[in-house]
């Protein structure tokens, strides 16, 4: 499952508008960002075991905004257009 441009425009209409939600969510976002670069870049399993705790997060404060997107759809993502 993929984010609506619905759902990317409220997403970003938080982030960018500066709504307690969209504080929220901003840190989630970019330790998700991080972790996946650290876990493409060096698969380790620290780096896994972080991979995972943050998608967890991440997916948590998504629903909070309304975006039902799950852990496991998350890490999908990464890895969707490989094994083709």
């Amino acid at each position: 499952m993929t984010i609506s441009p619905e759902q990317a425009r409220r997403l970003a209409r938080h982030i960018v508008s500066g709504t307690a939600l969209g504080r929220q969510l901003c840190g989630p976002i970019g330790e998700w960002g991080d972790a996946c670069s650290a876990a493409q870049e060096r698969p380790s399993a620290e780096n896994l075991s972080r991979l995972f705790n943050k998608a967890r997060n991440l997916s948590t404060n998504l629903k909070d905004a309304g975006i039902s997107h799950s852990q496991s759809e998350l890490l999908k993502s990464l890895y969707k257009d490989e094994g083709k």
